[in-house]
């Protein structure tokens, strides 16, 4: 087996798990010609003697212009495949919060943001192209996902505070996406408006 195909069957087997996007050659040049819509490829380092995915390179047509982080992985993935059974974690403000915490439990431990954990279960997202001489999409976006881990005991029985938490989650996934497309706008790579919806279910787990 020499480099390429020891490479092809990395990125084949990332795109399996949703660690990367898939990026056949075929993927590559649906993405290269179709209208704003630019490529994305895994970058490589070696650690110790094992290649792994470090950053995403950006390009415009053919050409590298930047990259990503690896963390961003997930935010590039899920709008360009259905993802399912992968761990999202949200870190969200506590302040709306305050009034369905237990008062008894760490009442003079608390902090100012909320730890938050899901398991992904099923995603959607669809981009059109709005303004075809500027390049402008929208993307809808939606997540159903399981909560699994509140970093402070919130009442979960009242439907408003699950409610809460998915207007606190669509707000701060929606800044984050925006601050990576408007990166991306930076190095000409295209934009995107996000709308974005969020579905929460309560696992057995955490209604325990």
């Amino acid at each position: 087996m020499n480099i390429g195909q020891f490479l092809h069957g990395l990125i084949k087997e990332n795109s399996r798990k949703s660690e990367f996007p898939r990026v056949t050659i075929q993927d590559f040049l649906r993405s290269f010609y179709d209208i704003g819509i630019d490529p994305i490829l895994p970058v490589f380092a070696l650690e110790g003697d094992k290649p792994k995915i470090t950053s995403i390179a950006i390009l415009q047509d053919d050409k590298y212009v930047g990259e990503r982080p690896a963390d961003e992985i997930l935010f590039f993935n899920l709008l360009k495949t259905p993802i399912k059974d992968k761990w999202l974690e949200v870190t969200i403000p506590m302040a709306p919060f305050e009034q369905y915490i237990e008062k008894e439990v760490n009442i003079h431990q608390r902090k100012e943001v909320l730890h938050t954990a899901f398991n992904i279960l099923k995603t959607k997202s669809r981009t059109t192209l709005i303004d075809k001489e500027n390049l402008h999409f929208e993307t809808k976006l939606s997540l159903e996902v399981d909560l699994f881990e509140l970093s402070e005991k919130v009442l979960l029985e009242k439907p408003e505070v699950v409610k809460l938490i998915e207007k606190e989650v669509e707000k701060k996934l929606t800044a984050q996406y925006e601050e990576i497309l408007e990166q991306l706008q930076e190095q000409n790579a295209g934009r995107i408006l996000l709308d974005m919806e969020l579905y929460i279910g309560l696992t057995k787990r955490m209604e325990n």
